[in-house]
Parts: structure tokens; C-alpha cells; sequence
């Protein structure tokens, strides 16, 4: 098999493939792009790619094949979702087939470099033993997760604690802001709770379960680097009080 081009874009609008094109060859990637799922296929079997961008909605197929024919083709490729329909059972779904991260049309160049760097960094430390934080040992407490993007973990009492998972430790830029939400918000499964920056470089975090929001993590405003030191502990994001506990954890991961 060839040495692994850097991006795949499969996108079928035509001015959302040239502007993601566009931003990521200023910053020296390799591309290639097709309109098509069933294109996209065959350039899966020809090529190995880094990273693959694709939309949901495709002629041809769904965005749902192209991750699941990405991920069986190569485990180390990671698939990053752009959409226009990005309902929760999308969402959802997208990181449950292996979906890196999702983003909503439109996307701002900010979180497009964001995404695609983290991806990239991602997946040079998967190839490193011990260069990526773990879940948390069986002996630990079992938490559910959103794909490798949060966790969730019940707390007695009822509340639930919300962190970042395989796919933000170590990969964020050094020079890092956390936007906390408001202590009295909401969170939505599937939708963005919390957002993070560095340079010019825009990260969203996915919500595990529906709630509202009891506390933030006073820490982690100005220790950001819990989040790759102690990110299923000392790093936890948000505390909630969960609204729809029961129905949303069957469409978790438990572990």
C-alpha cells in the first residue's frame, strides 16, 4: 500500500469542498476530493490517507459508509463529519461508526484547522506507545462514552460528571482558552457544550448526556493541561443533573 496521503475530502457542494481545500493547503497538506460515496470508495482502496473529511448527506451513499469503509480500510485513519443535518441521532451515530469529531456546517476556519490538527497529532500519538491518555482501568469507576471524544461517569446522588476522552488529550495546541458554559446552563446529548482555543485554532466538546449544568471545573480555566495530565480525574469538565439518563446511556459506550 502507498505511504498515506495527508486529507481526503468527500463533499459533493462544491464550495464547501474548494474552501476546506483552500484552508488546508495553506497549511501544506496533501489533498485529494471527490463529490461521491461510491468515488470516495475507490479512492479508499487505492490510497491510504491520514485523515478523511466527509459529509453526511452523499450521492452515491452516506457519510456513515465512507467512515465505516475508512476505519475497516485503516484503523489509523481518522474520519472527521461535516454537515448540514447535525441532529443528535447523526452526531451520535457518526462517533459510534468511529468518527474522530463532527462538525456543523457552516464551520469557520478556526474550527476546520482545529479538527484537522487535532486529528493529525491524534494519530502520530496513537502510534506511540503510551503517548495518548488511556480509559480509565477496570478498576477504576466505568464510565460511558460518546465514541473517543467525552465520557460521562454517575456520580452517587445523582449528578454526572463530564470529561474529554482519547481524542483531546495531548493533541490541543500549548497556548490553550477553555470557554466554560454558565453553571446554571444546559447541555444537550450530541450538541456542543464547551469550546476551546489556541492560535487559530477552534476545538468544540460534544456533549455525552442531556442536563443542566450544577458546576464547572473552578481548575480548568487556568490549569488547561489537566486535560492531557489528569483528564479522566482532576480534569473533569462539568458536573450536570441529567434529564433523560435511562434512553441516552443505551447510546453510549460503556466501558
Amino acid at each position: 500500500m502507498t505511504e498515506p496521503h495527508d486529507v481526503l475530502i468527500v463533499e459533493d457542494e462544491l464550495v464547501v469542498q474548494e474552501a476546506a481545500e483552500r484552508i488546508l493547503r495553506l497549511e501544506g497538506l496533501t489533498i485529494d476530493k471527490v463529490a461521491k460515496a461510491d468515488d470516495a470508495a475507490k479512492k479508499l482502496h487505492d490510497h491510504t490517507y491520514r485523515v478523511v473529511i466527509s459529509d453526511l448527506m452523499l450521492p452515491g451513499g452516506s457519510g456513515f459508509d465512507v467512515i465505516e469503509l475508512a476505519r475497516s480500510r485503516s484503523p489509523a485513519t481518522q474520519v472527521i463529519v461535516i454537515t448540514g443535518y447535525a441532529t443528535l441521532d447523526n452526531a451520535i451515530q457518526s462517533f459510534t461508526l468511529g468518527a474522530f469529531d463532527v462538525i456543523p456546517k457552516p464551520f469557520d476556519v478556526g474550527e476546520l484547522l482545529g479538527v484537522v490538527s487535532r486529528a493529525l497529532r491524534f494519530r502520530e500519538l496513537s502510534a506511540i506507545a503510551g503517548g495518548i491518555s488511556k480509559p480509565p482501568s477496570p478498576t477504576r469507576e466505568e464510565r460511558y462514552f460518546l465514541g473517543q471524544h467525552a465520557w460521562a461517569l454517575l456520580e452517587p446522588g445523582g449528578s454526572v460528571l463530564f470529561g474529554v476522552a482519547e481524542t483531546f488529550p495531548n493533541t490541543l495546541g500549548r497556548s490553550r482558552t477553555v470557554e466554560l458554559p454558565e453553571p446554571e446552563g444546559h447541555t444537550l446529548q450530541g450538541r456542543s457544550f464547551l469550546k476551546m482555543s489556541s492560535d487559530d485554532e477552534v476545538y468544540r466538546v460534544w456533549a455525552p448526556l442531556t442536563g443542566q449544568i450544577i458546576a464547572v471545573n473552578p481548575r480548568i480555566a487556568d490549569e488547561t493541561d489537566l486535560i492531557d495530565t489528569d483528564p479522566y480525574g482532576h480534569g473533569w469538565l462539568v458536573r450536570i443533573v441529567p434529564t433523560n439518563l435511562e434512553e441516552e446511556l443505551q447510546k453510549l459506550t460503556r466501558r
